[in-house]
C-alpha cells in the first residue's frame, strides 16, 4: 500500500477552526486526505480572525491584515478570494504625548516628533539597557522590549499598546510573540539604507509596506476556506466543546 492510500484510510480530527486548524485541513486535502473532521466551539471558522455583523457593519474581532513573505501562502489567499482580495497600503501609527508615531517605529520619524531632550533621554535608556542586559536572555515580552529599546521606549511604545489592544499585561506574554512583531532599530541599518538609496537609487518594497484585505472582512476568508474545504468532503463541526480526549494504545 503507497503512502497516499494510507493517507486516504485515515480518519483525521481536527480540533479547532482557527487559522491554524483550517491551515492543515487545507494542506491535508492537498495531500490527497478524504476523512477529515474540523469540529470548533464557535458558531463560525475563523478563530480569533472572525468577521461579525453588527447593525449593518462588520467587525474584525482579531488579526484582519494579511501579509506573507511566502509566494505560496500569498497564492492560497488569492485562489480563495479572487478579486475579493484587496491590496493596501499600510500606515500604522501610535499616538503618544500629542503625536503621531509611525509604526513600526522609525528612527527619523521617532526623533523628529520626541524632540532632542527626549530623545537624548530615550538615548541613555537605550545604552542603559544594552549595558545591563548584555548576555542575558529576556524571559517576557517587557524584557525583551526594554533590551532592544530601552525602559522609557519600552513602556511609551510597546507595553501600553500591548494592554490596551490584547487586554494582556506585556510581563505575560513571551519573547516569540515579540520577535515575531516588532522589528528592532538600528542605526547601521538605518544609514546603510540611505546611502544606498542615495548612491544607487535603490527602493525596495518590504513586506510590511502593504497588507492584504478581503473585500468583506477577514472573516470572509475563512468562510470562504470552509466551502471549498467542504466541497473536498471536510465535515465541520461547530458549536461543539471537546470535553476530553481519550487514547488507548495507538487509538484516539
Amino acid at each position: 500500500m503507497n503512502n497516499l492510500q494510507e493517507l486516504q484510510k485515515k480518519e483525521f480530527v481536527i480540533l479547532g477552526a482557527g487559522p491554524a486548524g483550517m491551515g492543515a485541513a487545507w494542506e491535508l486535502i492537498r495531500q490527497g486526505a478524504k476523512n477529515i473532521t474540523v469540529i470548533d466551539r464557535n458558531d463560525r471558522v475563523g478563530g480569533l480572525a472572525r468577521t461579525f455583523e453588527f447593525h449593518g457593519y462588520r467587525f474584525d474581532v482579531g488579526p484582519h491584515r494579511f501579509m506573507t513573505k511566502y509566494a505560496e501562502v500569498e497564492a492560497i489567499w488569492k485562489d480563495i478570494l479572487g478579486s475579493d482580495l484587496l491590496k493596501q497600503k499600510r500606515l500604522t501609527r501610535i499616538y503618544y504625548d500629542g503625536k503621531f508615531f509611525l509604526y513600526p517605529l522609525k528612527i527619523a520619524d521617532a526623533v523628529w516628533n520626541l524632540g532632542f531632550w527626549k530623545t537624548f533621554l530615550a538615548g541613555l535608556s537605550f545604552l542603559k539597557a544594552k549595558i545591563v542586559w548584555r548576555g542575558r536572555e529576556p524571559k517576557t515580552f517587557a524584557d525583551w522590549t526594554v533590551k532592544a529599546f530601552g525602559e522609557r521606549m519600552s513602556q511609551a511604545f510597546f507595553r501600553t499598546y500591548l494592554k490596551k489592544v490584547w487586554g494582556i499585561e506585556a510581563h505575560e506574554v513571551g519573547t516569540d510573540w515579540a520577535g515575531q512583531r516588532i522589528k528592532q532599530l538600528s542605526i547601521f541599518d538605518f544609514f546603510r539604507k540611505k546611502v544606498r538609496e542615495f548612491l544607487w537609487q535603490e527602493k525596495t518594497e518590504r513586506i510590511g509596506d502593504y497588507f492584504y484585505y478581503p473585500k468583506y472582512g477577514a472573516g470572509t476568508f475563512y468562510q470562504a476556506l470552509q466551502e471549498r474545504l467542504e466541497k473536498n468532503g471536510v465535515k465541520f463541526l461547530c458549536n461543539r466543546e471537546i470535553t476530553g480526549v481519550r487514547r488507548q494504545h495507538e487509538t484516539i
